[in-house]
């Protein structure tokens, strides 16, 4: 278990981490090759929260087919409403998604009858 300021130190470590693999230094003359350079290392990534993974994780097991309560459980939500929530959400986009491939398809098919 951590203590919250524990959990906070970890994290922003782990970001420091991914700062100093994925980010681009390019505008500097030498990147950092340390999170412990002495001479400071820019924050030049997107600063992440834990509940960006949360959300990234119940988009996952939309995307794979993972049935509500079983979403529900690994997500730890206390009832199937909030699970439900989401996964409306994510029907919504992903509908709108699918459906756009359809319209496409239908132009494609339009414009080749003339050929």
């Amino acid at each position: 278990m951590h203590t919250e300021s524990s959990w906070r130190l970890m994290w922003e470590s782990y970001l420091a981490d991914l700062n100093i693999k994925y980010g681009d230094f390019s505008f500097m003359k030498k990147k950092p090759k340390s999170k412990y350079d002495p001479i400071g290392v820019p924050f030049v990534i997107p600063h992440i929260t834990p509940h960006w993974l949360r959300h990234t994780f119940a988009s996952i097991l939309y995307m794979s087919g993972v049935d509500y309560l079983t979403a529900k459980d690994q997500l730890g939500h206390a009832d199937i409403e909030t699970t439900l929530q989401i996964y409306t959400h994510l029907d919504n986009k992903y509908k709108r998604k699918s459906m756009s491939k359809l319209n496409d398809y239908i132009n494609s098919a339009g414009n080749m009858q003339g050929v």
